[in-house]
């Protein structure tokens, strides 16, 4: 379905396209009584058809409409059962988002604002998990940037579960772009908010950067180092960042959830104080090693398990990346490591040349890695409107 400007559309005027994708289109849209402009999506009219999907996504968007919190993205309006086509309204930013902030400095951000828009973030995150909602594709196209004229740039979450209700009725492509940052059990298990730590702690590299966490020419590849590769080194990329923000990315994508920081809140604290030249930071324990037998076993088993996801396309291999249950997981646990820092190691000075990173279960030399069809260029689609497949054909806007 394509809406030509000045359509009436679910009483929204449209006024332009900002983008379009996989599950369908983005519009800047008016409404013509309160004189607002919002970001109207329109999802693909493949899905109109499913009940199970319009079912799913019925129930995401009243959940994500209760979600009111200074650091998420509003959704304000959405279809109702007799409504013919899928479609949400949500606030308009015109800020774009992260990815726009990296497309100005290619080789990462200042970590000041990195760690600033991390901090929105987790902000968002942890409001949600308290709810019981788990995001599942936390990354920079998904921060929309609000330049606020007194607090300067901030950070707002979109898309808190739109998508992932819909992914086992799409295709691989709409959401390999996500791979980037998705958590290990995302492949292998059912997820809670421990996967968004992960995924925040990937979005933080990014962020750092200017690359994803694991780079590889083809998908199983990126999911094989999700599940075995080492946790990146900011410093490695950037040798100018602080020390700290080593360890940092070392806990929030630790490969066992139990490893990781308790909440975003704590990965983001951490994250300040390792700006902090006074500040010292702790490194995170050492994951099991995967050198043994048994090591070597799981090594196998996961790898083989992101294959199938790849392989499997829209069939049962993609189903593993989501949990069976309907969108909503329960709040996380009251216990946690620390509110800033992990407790699992000793300290060790800012000021250290080098910083222990954890040793993970990377695979030996001969160890077979499975290989897939290199990404084509529909492959990765930006998202654009808080939308996790819509493309980059127009310049990336959000609600106001």
């Amino acid at each position: 379905m394509h809406l030509r400007a000045g359509t009436n559309f679910a009483g929204y005027i449209v006024v332009r396209l900002l983008g379009t994708g996989g599950m369908g289109s983005v519009y800047l849209a008016r409404h013509p009584r309160l004189e607002r402009l919002v970001a109207l999506k329109v999802l693909a009219d493949t899905f109109t058809t499913d009940p199970k999907v319009r079912g799913a996504f019925d129930r995401e968007a009243a959940l994500a409409a209760r979600l009111d919190h200074p650091n998420i993205v509003a959704v304000y309006d959405r279809s109702g059962p007799d409504d013919p086509a899928l479609w949400l309204t949500m606030r308009y930013v015109a800020g774009g988002d992260a990815n726009t902030l990296l497309a100005a400095a290619p080789a990462g951000l200042p970590p000041e604002l990195a760690v600033r828009l991390i901090g929105d973030a987790a902000h968002a995150l942890d409001f949600a998990h308290a709810k019981g909602v788990v995001h599942r594709d936390v990354k920079p196209a998904n921060l929309v940037i609000d330049d606020d004229p007194r607090h300067g740039q901030r950070a707002l979450l979109t898309d808190f579960g739109i998508a992932r209700t819909l992914d086992d009725t799409v295709t691989l492509s709409s959401v390999a772009a996500s791979f980037a940052y998705a958590a290990p059990e995302r492949f292998t298990a059912t997820v809670d908010h421990r996967s968004d730590i992960y995924s925040l702690g990937c979005t933080l590299y990014h962020l750092l950067t200017g690359r994803h966490p694991y780079p590889r020419t083809d998908q199983a590849a990126v999911i094989a180092a999700h599940l075995t590769a080492p946790p990146p080194a900011p410093r490695d990329i950037r040798p100018e960042l602080p020390a700290g923000l080593d360890a940092v990315i070392a806990t929030a994508m630790a490969k066992s959830p139990d490893d990781r920081y308790g909440t975003c809140a704590a990965l983001a604290e951490a994250a300040r104080s390792a700006l902090d030249p006074a500040t010292t930071v702790r490194n995170p324990a050492r994951a099991p090693s995967s050198t043994g037998p048994d090591g070597r076993r799981r090594l196998r088993r996961r790898v083989a398990l992101g294959f199938l996801i790849v392989a499997g396309g829209t069939g049962a291999g993609i189903a593993l990346l989501q949990p069976s249950s309907g969108g909503t997981t329960p709040p996380p646990r009251t216990t946690t490591r620390s509110t800033s820092t992990p407790t699992k190691a000793p300290t060790a000075s800012r000021t250290d040349s080098t910083v222990p990173k954890t040793s993970t279960s990377a695979p030996r030399a001969g160890t077979p890695v499975p290989t897939a069809p290199p990404l084509g260029p529909g492959a990765t689609p930006r998202s654009v409107v808080g939308s996790p497949s819509v493309g980059r054909s127009a310049p990336r806007s959000t609600q106001r």
